[in-house]
């Protein structure tokens, strides 16, 4: 504990030292309160895991889910993502790595097509989000903050309903802090299970998004933080950033490839806009308006309506 009879800064930066030190929760609290933390949040997400319910969720969820389903019943093949709309038979279409709905798919034959079936991936990846963002907070300054932390990144998903539907960016941000947290350590002590966790994660994160190739800034820093301006250190480091785009690259190759023989449904190439592709979209909506007219449910024929004219403007550009 701080010492007595010192002034009031001294004491106070000796407090804060004290509380946000490893001193100041015993490992076997740190445990009981991260199960605490991450049951708990289980639990609530269990009670809402069906809301919003799947026929009136967000579009993203609802074109997860037909790429899931189909995966389901046309043989698992992961490299052939498909999406089904009504009134035409399914057809394979660029998206990011779709670890996410073909994990998804892997419990349909278990448990059948339900919110919990769904929603299960996103479940499982905030956890892991939460349980690296103790593990990165305690590397870094301490087993409060670590706790505290993963407090505060279960809490917000909780109440809102991109917490629970399925998609990829809980997984992409789970990557993420995995990322870091195992290339801190692999950094400080050479490890090599750090440095294949660390280039796994990052290479995941880029394929689902480019978005995560930003983490070339924190990465650049624990290099430089730890080696200065050693040459080799920064040499390992150029190999690692190598053999982390190998997949991002090879994917995106393929979904390039899927966006000009089939379909860019998810604009995760800009090929998604080119002639043939907005030709497609005004036949789709033009065969929904259709269906649904002739199945007597007008319920989404105003917004496929929408749809087919948002198709003509972007003809006429």
């Amino acid at each position: 504990m701080p010492s007595s009879g010192k002034s009031f800064g001294t004491t106070f930066r000796e407090h804060a030292a004290f509380v946000l030190g490893a001193a100041s929760v015993s490992p076997k609290l740190q445990r009981i309160l991260l199960a605490v933390i991450l049951l708990s949040c289980i639990f609530v997400r269990l009670l809402v895991i069906q809301f919003p319910a799947l026929d009136r969720t967000a579009w993203k969820e609802i074109d997860y889910i037909a790429v899931s389903e189909n995966y389901w019943k046309h043989g698992f093949n992961f490299f052939l993502p498909e999406i089904t709309w009504p009134a035409e038979p399914p057809r394979s279409t660029a998206m990011e790595l779709p670890i996410v709905p073909f994990a998804a798919s892997l419990l349909y034959p278990l448990f059948g097509l339900n919110a919990f079936s769904v929603r299960m991936a996103t479940l499982i990846a905030f956890l892991l989000l939460s349980f690296y963002v103790f593990k990165l907070g305690r590397r870094e300054l301490g087993p409060t903050v670590g706790l505290l932390a993963a407090l505060a990144s279960s809490i917000p998903p909780l109440f809102q309903i991109f917490g629970s539907i399925l998609y990829s960016e809980p997984l992409m941000m789970a990557a993420e802090v995995i990322t870091l947290f195992h290339f801190a350590e692999w950094i400080d002590f050479g490890r090599r299970r750090d440095w294949i966790l660390s280039a796994l994660g990052f290479s995941i994160a880029i394929a689902l998004k480019i978005t995560p190739l930003y983490l070339l800034l924190p990465l650049v820093w624990l290099v430089f933080r730890k080696h200065k301006f050693n040459v080799a250190a920064h040499a390992r480091f150029s190999l690692f950033v190598l053999a982390a785009l190998v997949l991002p690259i090879l994917w995106y190759a393929y979904a390039y490839h899927l966006a000009n023989t089939s379909l860019d449904v998810f604009g995760v190439l800009r090929q998604s806009l080119h002639q043939g592709v907005v030709e497609m979209m005004g036949v789709r909506a033009e065969r929904l308006i259709a269906f649904e007219h002739d199945h007597g449910c007008a319920v989404r024929v105003e917004l496929a309506e929408h749809f087919s004219d948002v198709v003509e403007r972007l003809q006429r550009r």
